[in-house]
C-alpha cells in the first residue's frame, strides 16, 4: 500500500504543481516550462537508447549477474550521453528557442534523470520494490514538493530557474540513494563487464525498441512543438496545463501498477505458466481500466474548480481542451498496458511492426488533418489525432496477445 501511497503522492503533487505554476507563473513561462519537459524527454530517450529495455529483462532472469550487467549498462549509457552532447552542443542554435543557460540545464537533468530512472528499473528487475518505490519518490516527488514551498515562502522563487535547480539537486539525490539501495560493493569495480556479444545482441534489440518508440516519444514531445508553430502562446500554455492534468492518468499507473505487474508477466511467460500470465494479464487490465476510469472522472469534476482558483480567463475559456486531452490520456494508457504485455512476452519483432506500422499511420492522418480540417484548432486536432493512433496501436497489440497466447492453448 505505502508503495502506491509514495508513487501516488509524487504523481499528483506534480499535478499541483503544474496548477500553481500557471497560476503564479506568466503565459510566457508555462508555455517555456513545456518545452522545456518536451525537449527533455526526447534527449532522456536518444541518450538512454532504450537499452534498459534489455538490461531490465537480463536482470529479471540472470538476478546472480546483476553487478556485472549493470555494470555493462552504465558504461555503454555514459558513452552514448558523451556522443549526444558532443553532437547536439555542435549542431546547437538559437532557433530551437534554447538559450545557452538552459541548454546545459537541460542536459544535466537529462543525465540525472536518466540514470535515477535506470536504477529505480534495476531495484524492480531485483524485486526490491518499497526501496525503488523511494527513489521514484525522491526523483519525482520531492522536487515539486519543495519548489512549491520555496514559493509559498517567497515571490523570489516563482521563477523557472529555481524550478530547474531543485529539480537537478533531488535527482542528484535519488541516485545516491539508489546506489546505496542497489549494494554496489567495492567489487562492482573490479568485476567484469558482459562480454562483446552481451552488447551486441542488447544492441539489436535495443534498436528494435528505440525505432519502435521513436514515433510515441516523437509524438509527445513534438505535440507541444506543433501547437506552439501553429497555435498561439494561449493555446501552448493551456494545452502545456491540460495535458500535465490529464497525462497523470498514464503516469500514475505507469508508476504504480506497471512495474510490479513487469516480474510476473515476464516470468511467467518464460516459464510457459499460461495460466499465472493470463491472471496477471487480467489484473492488470483491471486495475488500469479501474485507475483509469476514476482518475479521468475524478479530474472532469474538479477541473472547473481548479481553473476558477487559478483565476487565469485564457484556461477558463479553453477547458474544452481539457475533454479531449482525457480522451487521449486514457487512450494512451491502455496503449502502453497493451506493450507491456507485449514486451513481456519477448515478441520484439511484432513491436517494431506495430509502431513502424503506426508511423505510417501517423503520416496518413496528419495529411488527412492538414487537407480536411486546416482551420480547425490544432489543440483539438493533435488530441483527437494521438487519441486515434493510441487506439489502434492498443488494437493490433491485442490482436498479436490473442494470437500468440488464447489462439495457441
Amino acid at each position: 500500500m505505502k508503495n502506491y501511497i509514495l508513487r501516488g503522492y509524487s504523481l499528483f503533487i506534480k499535478m499541483i504543481f503544474i496548477i500553481f505554476v500557471a497560476k503564479n507563473l506568466s503565459i510566457l513561462d508555462v508555455a517555456n516550462y513545456g518545452l522545456f519537459n518536451g525537449y527533455l524527454a526526447l534527449f532522456v530517450f536518444l541518450c538512454g537508447f532504450e537499452f534498459y529495455t534489455y538490461t531490465q529483462r537480463e536482470i529479471i532472469n540472470y538476478p546472480d549477474m546483476f553487478m556485472s550487467l549493470i555494470k555493462g549498462h552504465v558504461k555503454l549509457v555514459l558513452a552514448i550521453f558523451a556522443i549526444f552532447v558532443l553532437v547536439f552542443m555542435s549542431f546547437w542554435s538559437n532557433d530551437l528557442e534554447l538559450s545557452y543557460e538552459i541548454v546545459v540545464l537541460l542536459l544535466l537533468v537529462t543525465f540525472l534523470e536518466l540514470i535515477s530512472q535506470d536504477i529505480g528499473r534495476f531495484l524492480i528487475a531485483l524485486n526490491k520494490i518499497d526501496k525503488s518505490t523511494f527513489v521514484f519518490f525522491v526523483r519525482s516527488g520531492l522536487w515539486p514538493t519543495l519548489s512549491l514551498l520555496l514559493m509559498v515562502i517567497s515571490d523570489d522563487f516563482k521563477d523557472l530557474f529555481w524550478i530547474y535547480s531543485i529539480w537537478i539537486f533531488t535527482a542528484l539525490l535519488s541516485i545516491i540513494i539508489g546506489i546505496k539501495y542497489l549494494d554496489l560493493s567495492m567489487s562492482f569495480f573490479k568485476v567484469n563487464v558482459p562480454p562483446r556479444s552481451w552488447y551486441i545482441k542488447g544492441m539489436k534489440i535495443a534498436v528494435i525498441y528505440i525505432l519502435s518508440a521513436l514515433f510515441i516519444k516523437l509524438a509527445l514531445s513534438f505535440d507541444r512543438v506543433i501547437i506552439g508553430k501553429f497555435g498561439t502562446k494561449e493555446a501552448l500554455a493551456s494545452y502545456v496545463l491540460f495535458i500535465g492534468m490529464g497525462m497523470s492518468i498514464q503516469s500514475f499507473i505507469a508508476a504504480t501498477v506497471f512495474p510490479f505487474s513487469l516480474r510476473d508477466l515476464t516470468r511467467s511467460y518464460a516459464n510457459n505458466n499460461t495460466k499465472k500470465f493470463l491472471n496477471s494479464v487480467k489484473e492488470l487490465v483491471f486495475k488500469t481500466l479501474s485507475f483509469s476510469l476514476i482518475m479521468a472522472l475524478s479530474l472532469y469534476v474538479v477541473s472547473p474548480y481548479l481553473l476558477n482558483w487559478i483565476d487565469n480567463q485564457e484556461y477558463i475559456d479553453n477547458i474544452n481542451y481539457l475533454h479531449y486531452i482525457l480522451v487521449l490520456a486514457i487512450s494512451f494508457t491502455f496503449a502502453m498496458m497493451s506493450h507491456q504485455v507485449i514486451y513481456s512476452m519477448r515478441l520484439d519483432k511484432e513491436v517494431l511492426f506495430v509502431r513502424v506500422f503506426l508511423m505510417f499511420l501517423s503520416m496518413i492522418v496528419a495529411y488527412v488533418c492538414k487537407v480536411y480540417l486546416p482551420n480547425r484548432d490544432i489543440v483539438i486536432v493533435v488530441s483527437l489525432s494521438l487519441s486515434f493512433i493510441f487506439v489502434v496501436y492498443m488494437v493490433v497489440n491485442t490482436i498479436i496477445f490473442f494470437r500468440e497466447v488464447v489462439c495457441r492453448r
